[in-house]
C-alpha cells in the first residue's frame, strides 16, 4: 500500500539526504535494475513510486529556505492528481495532506480548494473529477477542517 512504501521510503529517504546531501545511483545499493513490465499496471505502479518519492522527499524540505520546491513539488503533485488510477491518486492525497504544512502552503489553501472544487464539478473526465475529490480531501486534511470556513466550500 501507499502507507506501507511511504514508511519504507521516509527513513531510506532521509539516510541518503544526510549521508551525501543529494540522491545518485550509487545510493540504491542492491536494488533491482531490471525492466519494469510495460503495461498499465506496471505503468500505474511505476507513477505511484515516483508519487511517494516525491512526496517523501518534499516532506524533508525546510520549510523558510525550500519555499519554492515546495510548492513547485506540490504543483506537481496536484498535476498527478489527473492520472486515471485510483491507486495514484491515493497515494498523491496522501503525500499532499503531509505537505500542507510545510512553507507558505497554508496560507494559499483557500485558492487551492476552489481550484480543486471547480475541477471536481466541471472536470472533463471521471478521473479529474475524481482526482479533484482526492485532492479537497488531503488539502482539507492537511491544513485542518477550519480550513473550509474560509473558502466558498461552506
Amino acid at each position: 500500500s501507499a502507507k506501507d512504501a511511504m514508511d519504507f521510503l521516509l527513513p531510506l529517504l532521509t539516510s541518503i539526504r544526510r549521508r551525501h546531501g543529494k540522491a545518485d545511483k550509487s545510493c540504491l545499493g542492491d536494488s533491482p535494475t531490471e525492466k519494469v513490465l510495460d503495461n498499465i499496471g506496471a505503468t500505474d505502479d511505476r507513477k505511484e513510486g515516483v508519487v511517494i518519492a516525491l512526496g517523501a522527499a518534499a516532506i524533508l524540505f525546510g520549510d523558510v529556505e525550500d519555499v519554492e520546491k515546495i510548492n513547485e513539488t506540490f504543483k506537481m503533485l496536484i498535476t498527478a492528481l489527473s492520472t486515471a488510477s485510483e491507486s495514484v491518486q491515493s497515494s498523491v492525497a496522501l503525500c499532499l495532506s503531509k505537505l500542507m504544512k510545510k512553507g507558505d502552503l497554508k496560507g494559499q489553501t483557500e485558492t487551492f480548494l476552489e481550484e480543486q472544487m471547480k475541477e471536481c464539478l466541471h472536470g472533463s473526465s471521471f478521473a479529474c473529477r475524481r482526482g479533484a475529490a482526492y485532492g479537497i480531501s488531503a488539502i482539507v486534511k492537511g491544513s485542518g477542517i477550519a480550513s473550509l470556513k474560509g473558502s466558498t466550500l461552506n
